[in-house]
């Protein structure tokens, strides 16, 4: 054995052996975890959770820079919006109603300001003068003065359809919260406290109902989801988790040892979130149930080695035999989980910083779910006595069933190879295919499902006003107090106009319409001057005389940039990016000096979706690129390398066209269904592959090796894949209907991996040779065989290892004969250690023909005669490296320079033994 070898079984034979202390460190880090995440002077924990829109929001693009720019200039639209809906807004009841409720928010200290029919700006004509005071400062008592109340608010195109709905059956309410975090907004429920104010003061009013919405709303219901399920939904992973463990083994142990690590796993990375400042978002809430069904797949692999041990040496010292099987179970399982946090690392590519948040979480959590499945479950399990019965998963008639048909199945693919590539090609050419078909897309309302309160509140105040999805139009020039001048603004009525004719705009508002409301009120509201004046002065005069407090929500102090704001009833991605194209070309057409953008929170997010799109196609081809080269190196051959990646990536092609044939979008959320499933899936790729190499190895045959290694994993590997998808199935039961369909997605794409698995990837590794870094690393032929050994001649210690293991080294005990002259010649020999004999046998007695040592090859003659000329005998104990012709094929197709090197050198070897004969015979004759 190896120095290196040593020394890595000594490292994780120490853990069993040292259990008491190794829990006593792992104490260490979860108090700190514990002391990270409990606050006890409050008596709750400092998990947050911020479902504000930015994290999903690109920071530095120019559409997030450009809506930052208008939300300073115009002010922050982070308000709530509460609808009072009544039989008749303008009755008397309706009015005071609407009274009731304005005084009663602006009571509220969260409150800064609130605009409605109470306080809104009613800008008249009154004895030849302009008059700007409240619609309601005095509320009419009779039918007249209620018919003119109506006629004005809906003649005023600033708050008809706006602050009450063009069929007189709601009025709004626009509750701005002035600098309120997110966080005190949640905390503070004032989004609640709102709507409760808001119903309180309308009381019993006969048909009255009252709703609220706005994106501070909908963040506090997404953030107040969030954090329930940031507990619950682990919860009930760990509850299904549970159920498969109990199944799968059976035992109390069996149970608790696998639970209690993936509990460590996730306190360890919440605390660790906790720690660095992170806030749970959208995306990042999911990292908890995901580690827990990740955590199951490290800490089953764990304890399934622990019973098989157990079954295979009974009454064994279990911390011997646990440090045996960490010692061997450890390599694999570290690679599966580099793999997996490669995947997730990938996601640091995105552009988008709730999915790198999401990336560097879950790559965290799952290194340290890893170390607690190495660390604290060996360690716990050597502290037990030795089990008394083995779990259903370890044996009986059951297994054995399940074990036969995986025999029986890796048979059928063996011999059916051909139609299995061509169903995988097939397959992936019809997921090429959806792909093409799908679409991206972003989802706030739609997310949560259709009985939820807050949509159930969105679509009630969008069906009645028609559409509240804000959109700004931001038209500019550099020309100083521009929008005072009559041709700037026509051209932005003529824009208006347009903008309003559109079907999915339900109102639209500017300068303009204060211009011409305070020119109605100069000519004694006379609706025929509801128009642009001719002269900048007269324009100039109605904004100074005229003008309410809206107008800087309208223009900035220089009158150089304008903003046209409208309400749309596009909500899906979609149709906000149609109506986004069809403005921008409008704005196309503007009279210089005159330019347009558009902006808004839809906007930005579908700006973001590009970002998606591009973010994963780098992240995945990165991703493909680093397991790829992980692959190649741990397998030692860039073809190896390639063709284990293959398995892993039919998986993702087919989840791509699910999407496309399913209709579900590409989103934030479902984008990284992609590298969770990379990550994931190539865990059985790189479980079948090193168990086919042990067996290849031992039985010396591809065909059997492909049995037996489907045997031995395909029923470990279905419990994991059952289990995994079951924990992802676990997300539809969240709030969140985007969370199902991600959770659905996963498990549909994690369930065809595992098919891929158990039938692309052993028919792709028939007929393979495959050799390893560890086994490169491991594999003892004392010091420096490429200067000692012959064969080896010319090559590098790693290229000697490789044509080694590409036979079988075989003990030898002295006094064993190895052959005798005349019997069938099949390999030839290489001493690493030991000593042989070479004798023939004749009529005059036994006579010794050479002795040799390490380095010296024997039987090389017999690979061309087909049959040995002497008798070899083990003279000391020793190892012999077999290479047969099959050998030689395959370091000929697998490693065509090292094999061309090799039969060099044998070549030579021939030739001097040829040379050396022929002396002998002309030296005798």
């Amino acid at each position: 054995m190896s120095r290196a070898r040593e020394r890595w079984d000594a490292f994780w034979r120490a853990i069993p052996r040292r259990a008491s202390l190794v829990l006593l460190a792992l104490a260490i880090p979860t108090a700190a975890a514990l002391a990270a995440l409990v606050d006890p002077a409050a008596g709750r924990l400092r998990l947050r959770v911020d479902a504000s829109a930015d994290r999903l929001l690109p920071v530095d693009a120019p559409e997030r820079q450009l809506y930052d720019r208008v939300q300073k200039l115009f002010g922050s639209d982070r308000a709530l919006v509460v609808v009072l809906a009544v039989p008749d807004v303008f009755s008397r009841e309706g009015l005071e109603a609407v009274a009731r409720v304005s005084a009663r928010l602006e009571a509220l200290p969260e409150v800064e300001q609130v605009l409605s029919l109470a306080t809104a700006s009613h800008v008249h004509a009154v004895d030849d003068d302009i008059a700007v005071e409240p619609f309601l400062e005095d509320i009419p008592a009779d039918a007249e003065g209620l018919a003119a109340l109506r006629a004005a608010v809906l003649g005023n195109p600033l708050y008809a359809g706006s602050l009450v709905s063009r069929d007189s059956r709601a009025a709004a309410f626009v509750a701005r919260l002035g600098k309120l975090t997110d966080d005190e907004i949640l905390r503070r429920r004032t989004d609640r406290a709102v709507l409760a104010a808001a119903r309180d003061a309308v009381g019993d009013l006969a048909g009255a109902e009252v709703y609220v919405t706005g994106g501070p709303h909908i963040q506090a219901e997404s953030a107040r989801i969030l954090l329930g399920e940031s507990l619950t939904l682990p919860g009930l992973t760990l509850l299904v988790m549970t159920g498969v463990l109990v199944l799968v083994f059976g035992t109390l142990r069996g149970v608790v040892v696998p639970l209690a690590t993936i509990a460590l796993g996730v306190l360890w990375t919440l605390g660790l979130a906790v720690g660095v400042g992170h806030a749970l978002n959208a995306v990042t809430v999911l990292v908890p149930p995901l580690l827990v069904t990740l955590g199951l797949s490290y800490a089953v692999h764990v304890v399934s080695e622990y019973y098989e041990g157990f079954r295979e040496h009974p009454g064994g010292a279990p911390r011997e035999l646990l440090g045996g099987v960490l010692a061997g179970a450890a390599l694999p399982l570290a690679t599966c989980g580099l793999t997996t946090a490669i995947g997730f690392g990938t996601l640091l590519l995105s552009p988008l910083a709730a999915v790198r948040d999401f990336g560097w979480l879950a790559l965290a959590g799952t290194v340290l779910t890893l170390v607690a499945a190495v660390t604290f479950a060996p360690a716990a399990l050597a502290l037990l006595p030795p089990p008394r019965r083995m779990p259903p998963a370890s044996g009986g008639r059951l297994s054995a069933l399940i074990d036969g048909a995986f025999a029986r199945h890796a048979r059928f693919v063996v011999e059916h190879r051909r139609a299995v590539f061509a169903v995988a090609l097939a397959v992936f050419a019809l997921s090429l295919f959806g792909a093409t078909r799908m679409r991206v897309g972003s989802q706030q309302i739609e997310k949560f499902r259709a009985d939820a309160p807050v949509r159930v509140h969105f679509e009630a105040v969008n069906e009645r006003f028609g559409g509240v999805n804000p959109i700004t139009i931001v038209v500019e020039t550099d020309e100083t107090e521009a929008f005072k001048e009559p041709e700037r603004l026509r051209a932005v009525k003529a824009l208006q106009a347009w903008v309003e004719a559109q079907p999915e705009v339900s109102d639209a508002t500017s300068l303009v319409d204060v211009v011409e409301v305070a020119n109605r009120a100069f000519h004694g509201d006379d609706p025929a001057a509801l128009a642009i004046p001719e002269s900048r002065r007269m324009v100039s005069q109605l904004l100074f005389a005229g003008a309410g407090d809206e107008l800087g929500g309208f223009v900035d102090a220089r009158f150089q940039t304008l903003a046209l704001h409208l309400r749309t009833s596009a909500i899906d991605s979609a149709e906000v990016a149609a109506l986004t194209a069809r403005i921008e070309a409008r704005l196309a057409e503007l009279p210089a000096p005159l330019r347009g953008e558009v902006t808004g929170t839809s906007v930005v997010f579908n700006a973001a979706l590009d970002e998606i799109i591009r973010g994963q196609a780098s992240s995945l081809v990165t991703g493909l690129w680093i397991i790829y080269a992980i692959l190649a190196v741990v397998f030692v051959s860039a073809r190896i390398g390639f063709v284990a990646l293959i398995p892993n990536v039919l998986p993702i092609a087919f989840y791509f066209g699910l999407l496309g044939f399913t209709g579900v979008l590409l989103s934030p959320g479902t984008s990284l269904v992609a590298p969770i499933v990379l990550g994931i899936a190539v865990d059985d790729t790189i479980h079948y592959f090193a168990r086919f190499i042990d067996d290849a190895r031992q039985k010396g045959s591809e065909r059997l090796a492909t049995e037996s290694a489907m045997r031995a994993v395909g029923r470990p590997v279905s419990y994991t894949a059952f289990a995994l998808c079951a924990g992802f199935l676990v997300w539809n039961l969240s709030e969140f209907r985007t969370q199902g369909e991600l959770g659905t997605l996963a498990a549909a794409t994690l369930a065809f991996g595992w098919l891929s698995d158990v039938t692309l990837t052993p028919a792709l590794c028939y007929g393979l040779r495959i050799v390893t870094l560890w086994e490169l690393l491991a594999l003892d032929l004392g010091a420096g065989p490429e200067r000692s050994i012959r064969l080896f001649r010319g090559l590098t210690g790693a290229q000697a290892r490789i044509v080694a293991l590409m036979g079988r080294l075989v003990p030898v005990r002295a006094g064993e004969r190895l052959w005798s002259a005349g019997d069938a010649a099949d390999a030839l020999y290489v001493v690493i250690d030991g000593r042989l004999r070479a004798s023939l046998a004749g009529p005059d007695g036994v006579r010794e023909l050479a002795e040799h040592g390490r380095g010296d090859l024997v039987g090389e003659v017999g690979l061309v005669q087909q049959a040995r000329s002497a008798d070899i005998d083990v003279v000391e104990d020793g190892r012999l490296l077999r290479l047969g012709r099959e050998h030689f094929d395959q370091l000929r197709r697998r490693y065509p320079r090292i094999a061309s090197a090799v039969l060099v050198n044998l070549s030579e070897v021939l030739a001097e033994r040829l040379v050396r004969r022929t002396r002998e015979a002309a030296r005798l004759s």
